[in-house]
């Protein structure tokens, strides 16, 4: 019986070979090539230092829709906040108290120059719908060549252009409000992710819009009101 049982504890003991995911023999070994934590965290924050500002945010939506966990996981979103914070952008609207992400559905967002801004579901376009890289060159008018939006619609709309109702009127009030002239006001949105031009002959305009006169009506209040204070101080 003794026999039988120093045999069985043989076999056990050598059936199973612990490895540690750090050691030298995990590195070297072609059974731990599939994720090795310190080769995956020195790729990725590489991949990450490649990526355009507006790559970076899509990256962090995609993520905000992922409810998965697991170490590489972890690791991407370390190195993703990472990177947000060594390009100085803004992630305060989508970040808690101790530094980590918000997610969730609530939590999409677009890039606003310097600064990650939280739109939620509602007024967030999915990356494979709006194709930043579009160009407006390919447009047969060229809002340049045209004095007004007015104009410039009447001229799309005679070449057999879709022309969205909401892309006048978003320039009309950009121009109010933030005291932009036509064409500015266009390339504003532009700028700010919230027009393209879909071929073959479709210009549309991402709800949300409206958020960039808000948004700049509410930091020029507030510079107005400290320009106040320090005035009669």
């Amino acid at each position: 019986m003794k026999k039988h049982r120093d045999k069985a504890r043989k076999k056990v003991l050598g059936s199973i070979h612990f490895i540690h995911p750090l050691s030298k023999e995990a590195r070297s070994s072609s059974r731990f090539t599939q994720f090795n934590p310190i080769t995956y965290e020195r790729e990725t924050k590489e991949l990450l230092q490649q990526v355009s500002d507006f790559e970076l945010v899509e990256m962090f939506n995609r993520e905000a829709l992922c409810y998965a966990w697991g170490c590489a996981r972890a690791i991407y979103i370390h190195q993703l906040g990472q990177e947000f914070r060594r390009r100085g952008i803004d992630i305060s609207e989508i970040t808690n108290k101790s530094g980590g992400f918000n997610f969730g559905e609530e939590n999409l967002s677009i890039l606003d120059g310097k600064k990650v801004v939280r739109v939620g579901h509602g007024y967030y376009w999915d990356e494979y719908k709006y194709d930043h890289d579009n160009g407006i060159e390919f447009l047969p008018v060229k809002p340049e060549s045209c004095a007004s939006i007015s104009e410039w619609r009447l001229r799309c709309e005679s070449a057999g252009l879709i022309f969205p109702e909401e892309l006048v009127k978003a320039c009309a009030e950009l121009e109010e409000k933030l005291g932009l002239i036509w064409l500015d006001s266009f390339y504003y949105l532009r700028q700010h992710y919230f027009v393209e031009f879909s071929l073959p002959n479709r210009l549309e305009v991402r709800p949300g819009w409206a958020r960039l006169c808000e948004k700049n009506s509410l930091a020029r209040a507030s510079a107005g009101d400290r320009d106040d204070r320090s005035s009669k101080c």
